[in-house]
């Protein structure tokens, strides 16, 4: 069994349920790696194992050496969120995750990834790219592309001389998700089955950053696709992600290190269990599900604001204080309604449990900093009426003129992408495979077509109108129930 905590508690090891059997346990490795490797690191070989990759060999160690600013440039970046979180106890790592996934696909360490159009990310694919120029190699350039059937604000970013990324105007949902390196290729994005698929039929890994809890990326699995033999193959395949990214890292002079977590409704209904008990559980099994109690990870129906280790110290991660994580998480899971719905009781909750650990870093007895902030959680709960809600309450009509917009507004951003992509001479280049697909689980048949009315404009334009006329059609519906009804009770009240 997992080691025991300095906590004199009993420890018990969890009921494991079958679908998660094969649950992934976290290996960081911090020093060891870069030792046993005795080759450039790179995705295509440590985890895709394809050795005979036909590319010229990346100037792995002069590039790492030229890299020595990147740790100061993340931690100028850290700076401006760490004085966000302090004023808003928000977490917006977006900038930093870019940051990352951009120098681990410079470095080889990830085939392509997703980013938001922002100055300071182009900025700094064009610092990278002088440095491959200096050094005579400029097929080793950073290149990206527009892909408005993902995401119209988004860009996707990869190196040049990678055999394995694919590029072209239109791709499909698996083919997104093979240059993301997905193992559930194509069970992402919007309209891949054509069945809704339910939370208990969804899985999620997201690779995790371990001192500050930076999402790094995530994919989504739809689980009826998936086979217990395709399962362990799964979470080998990111488990080698991981060990290269740690190595990397490793080798830049980063101290961030990487873990992922799987997580199933099943898993989730594990962890509830767990944290139902007084009795902390085993080191091991608290090191493998950590981050799915105490991150932002989807909770496949809405998402939890479990960030406490993102905007406050190491109690709510460590055994010893079994009893506030369980109050930490308690609290979040039965007051999420409130927390979407009333502005600043989020911020109100978590101004308590941060009171709590500040006194429990005074020294206090564990029973009465239990005590205490039971107490003044529980005031919060009998005032959460009186914070104001985050938005007026609104009819059916505006409910109805709401979505028509948000529709609308999306569907044109779409448009303006596909179009200035569809003139623009560089959009249609293309730049094929040289490798075969790695062998991954299958996907919905959605997710291996290209959606003709969310890539070409003409089709864009047709789906709009189709929406909008579908929107405004909803909306003279309810207007003339509401009629209806009106009409109804005014004959009542004359018969009576």
């Amino acid at each position: 069994m997992g080691s025991t905590t300095g906590s004199t508690k009993e420890h018990f090891e969890p009921p494991r349920v079958e679908a998660c059997a094969l649950c992934t346990r976290v290996i960081l490795q911090y020093g060891s790696a870069s030792s046993t490797l005795m080759h450039t690191p790179s995705a295509e070989r440590d985890v895709y194992g394809n050795i005979d990759a036909d590319a010229r060999e990346f100037p792995y160690e002069q590039v790492a050496d030229r890299l020595f600013w990147v740790k100061g440039f993340i931690e100028s970046y850290l700076g401006h969120e760490q004085e966000k979180m302090q004023k808003k106890y928000s977490r917006d790592d977006e900038n930093i995750a870019d940051i990352l996934n951009i120098v681990f696909v410079f470095m080889g360490a990830r085939t392509g990834t997703l980013i938001m159009r922002k100055r300071g990310c182009l900025m700094l694919i064009e610092r990278l790219n002088d440095i491959v120029a200096a050094l005579g190699r400029p097929d080793c350039k950073l290149a990206w592309h527009e892909c408005s059937a993902v995401n119209p604000l988004a860009v996707f970013v990869y190196r040049r001389d990678n055999p394995r990324y694919l590029r072209r105007y239109n791709l499909t949902q698996q083919e997104i998700g093979r240059n993301l390196d997905y193992f559930a290729a194509g069970h992402g994005g919007i309209d891949v089955t054509s069945e809704p698929v339910e939370g208990e039929e969804m899985g999620q890994i997201a690779t995790y950053e371990t001192t500050h809890g930076w999402d790094l990326y995530a994919e989504r699995i739809l689980l009826p696709y998936l086979r217990a033999e395709d399962e362990l193959r799964m979470l080998q395949f990111q488990q080698r992600k991981i060990e290269l990214l740690n190595v990397v890292s490793l080798r830049l002079g980063l101290s961030y290190r990487f873990a992922y977590a799987y997580v199933t409704p099943q898993i989730e209904q594990e962890i509830a269990a767990v944290l139902s008990r007084c009795t902390p559980p085993t080191t091991e099994w608290w090191s493998t599900h950590c981050y799915a109690v105490t991150s932002m990870t989807a909770r496949f129906r809405y998402p939890l604001v479990l960030a406490l280790p993102f905007y406050c110290g190491p109690v709510y991660t460590d055994l010893r204080w079994w009893s506030l994580i369980r109050i930490m998480y308690n609290t979040f899971a039965t007051n999420m309604y409130w927390c979407h719905k009333r502005k600043g009781y989020t911020t109100a909750l978590i101004e308590a449990l941060i009171a709590a650990e500040e006194t429990v870093f005074q020294g206090y007895d564990e029973e009465i900093v239990v005590e205490e902030v039971k107490t003044l959680l529980k005031v919060l709960e009998h005032r959460r009426e009186t914070f104001p809600l985050r938005s007026p309450p609104k009819t059916r009509r505006q409910k109805a003129v709401s979505t028509l917009k948000n529709d609308l507004w999306w569907n044109w951003q779409r448009l303006k992408a596909a179009t200035r992509s569809y003139f623009r001479p560089s959009c249609w280049k293309v730049k094929k495979s040289r490798v075969p697909p790695h062998s991954t689980i299958d996907a919905p048949k959605g997710g291996k077509h290209i959606h003709w009315r969310k890539t070409y404009p003409p089709m864009i334009l047709l789906y709009m109108g189709g929406v909008f006329l579908g929107d405004v059609w909803g909306v003279c519906q309810m207007i003339g129930s509401k009629r209806q009804v009106e009409n109804n009770d005014s004959e009542v009240g004359e018969i009576v």
